[in-house]
């Protein structure tokens, strides 16, 4: 009996900038500053969550033997897959198995249970633990670089403030309508 988890995660992240003010009045040679504040927010989707795995089923009796299979992950009915459900004398089949429906990652143990449909024959169970394997989807970490040369890493929600200085131009060229 083998029990393989598996789930998908993705990374998604959404980034916002701010400044306060936006906008300042003032005459030649004034000096100012404005306060930036970057922020990324990073969202983390788990989902379909599986186990997969095989069942080995064997006859160790000196007779043909009829059987059927089941299998559940902390209750989850999983769907089982044989290519025959008789066995000859000493024979075995592997049958594969899939639980999707209802499993959110916090199962951890897988059960097979063999039941004989031939009199005198007793069936078996088998357990296997579940352990979980993530497929990535999307970045885990981020490289932010701002418009203004300002740069930064992050694998979690972060903030950043920086000041940027600025000055009214002394030279009439830099205006239009008085604007700079």
């Amino acid at each position: 009996k083998t029990a393989d988890g598996s789930f998908d995660r993705t990374y998604d992240w959404t980034i916002t900038k701010t400044v306060s003010p936006d906008a300042h009045t003032g005459f030649v040679g004034d000096d100012f500053s404005s306060m930036y504040t970057v922020t990324v927010d990073q969202t983390i989707t788990d989902s379909n969550y599986a186990v997969t795995g095989t069942i080995t089923v064997t006859n160790d009796t000196p007779f043909a033997v009829d059987f059927d299979v089941d299998d559940s992950v902390d209750g989850v009915a999983a769907v089982v897959t044989c290519s025959t459900y008789s066995l000859l004398a000493g024979d075995s089949v592997v049958c594969d198995y899939v639980a999707d429906t209802g499993l959110d990652g916090t199962e951890t143990l897988n059960t097979a249970t063999v039941t004989s449909l031939t009199s005198g024959v007793e069936g078996g169970t088998a357990t296997a633990p579940v352990s979980y394997t993530a497929t990535v989807f999307g970045y885990p970490d981020i490289n932010v670089t701002d418009t203004n040369g300002e740069s930064w890493m992050t694998s979690s929600d972060a903030t950043w403030n920086y000041t940027r200085p600025f000055e009214c131009s002394s030279n009439p060229g830099d205006y239009t309508d008085g604007v700079d």
